[in-house]
């Protein structure tokens, strides 16, 4: 059996990292949009036009934060 050329571990290892930096990108982005899925009116006039939407932010909010679990998950098992 050959051994794996150096390159081919170079881009494994690029792959790996590249895949946790954005499974914790997505993590991150589904929290910081929480502020504004919970209390939009707290915002004043800039954000009154969401508030008749919360339920749809709060629904992107837990299923963004749900990918990025799952692709931490799956970054933990390329591992």
């Amino acid at each position: 059996m050959q051994s794996k050329r150096w390159w081919t571990k170079l881009l494994r290892f690029l792959a790996v990292i590249l895949m946790g930096l954005t499974a914790a990108f997505t993590v991150l982005s589904g929290a910081g949009t929480s502020c504004v899925a919970l209390v939009a009116e707290k915002y004043g006039s800039k954000m009154a036009s969401i508030v008749p939407y919360k339920w749809l932010y709060l629904i992107f909010v837990l299923v963004t934060i749900a990918i990025g679990i799952l692709g931490l998950r799956t970054t933990s098992l390329l591992i």
